[in-house]
This record gives C-alpha cells, structure tokens and sequence, in this order.
C-alpha cells in the first residue's frame, strides 16, 4: 500500500502496489524516484 498527496492536494492510498522498475537513488540530494503500479486508487 501507498499513501500520497496529488498534484490536486488530495490525499490517495494506492492498494497492491509495486514498483513498476527499479527505483533510482540520488545520494547528492538525498532522494528517491520510483513509478508504481496498483490495483486500485482511492480518495482518503
């Protein structure tokens, strides 16, 4: 499970989900990027 904030400012949680290729590091800024994938989206 995911949780998110959109771009619209609303809070969704992903169910099922995985990561749909290998996620990248950046050590220099101190963060990650990833895409998942999921079987269902919904509003909280």
């Amino acid at each position: 499970t995911v949780m998110f904030y959109g771009d619209n400012g609303l809070n969704y949680m992903m169910t099922r989900a995985a990561t749909d290729n290998p996620a990248e590091l950046d050590e220099d800024a101190g963060t990650v990027t990833a895409n998942f994938i999921g079987q269902q989206c919904v509003k909280v």
